[in-house]
């Protein structure tokens, strides 16, 4: 007895199912949990945690879909580390300390990656906030200090370092000149008395 052969708009739509099953988020991590979570708790529903976790990623008022895939990743990543840590612990006491240890690592990976996930999600949700410095942009010349630049002159403040250093140096009774030390002259001589001087007689 031969099979009949589906027709070809039922695989069609098998085949568009499967690929909107790809691309949903909560399809692939209920698959996740649905495997890893045999072994602690027998048959898991895939159904049921895939209901589960839209219900939790679409509580929100028009959720992103990067955030939905986030918390999606986030759930199947803890019930990875549930199951890793849950296998780390039954090789203890048993002389199999290797082994505990590679599904201990393993499980830290996965709880590590959940924290990272929740972060990145945190912080799509709440960008945080650039404080940017202020480009000033005019016509012609315009110079614009944002750094740290000169201090600003207050009144009885900064004085002028030059004459701070001359004053400094005249109280001490030094002298300015970088040069040797010369006898003060004076500006004029003496003048002495005029001769007398021979004019012509008034006729």
């Amino acid at each position: 007895m031969t099979k009949k052969s589906k027709p070809a708009r039922d695989l069609a739509e098998q085949s568009k199912r499967a690929a909107r099953c790809a691309t949903l988020s909560e399809v692939n991590s209920s698959a996740i949990i649905e495997t890893f979570a045999k072994d602690m708790y027998g048959d898991t529903s895939g159904q049921e945690a895939y209901e589960l976790l839209h219900a939790l990623t679409t509580k929100a008022d028009t959720p992103k879909v990067s955030e939905r895939m986030l918390l999606s990743q986030a759930h199947a990543l803890d019930v990875m580390f549930a199951n890793l840590a849950r296998r780390a612990a039954s090789n203890i006491g048993r002389d199999r300390l290797p082994v505990m240890e590679t599904y201990m690592r393993l499980a830290l990976r996965a709880q590590n990656q959940a924290r990272m996930t929740l972060e990145t999600l945190a912080t799509i949700k709440n960008p945080p906030v650039v404080f940017a410095k202020q480009a000033n942009i005019a016509h012609g010349h315009q110079q614009v200090n944002n750094g740290e630049g000169m201090p600003v002159a207050r009144a009885g403040g900064i004085e002028n370092p030059h004459n701070e250093q001359s004053r400094l140096t005249h109280d001490q009774g030094q002298s300015l000149d970088g040069g040797a030390l010369q006898t003060t002259i004076a500006s004029s001589p003496p003048l002495e008395a005029v001769a007398t001087v021979n004019r012509p007689t008034n006729d």
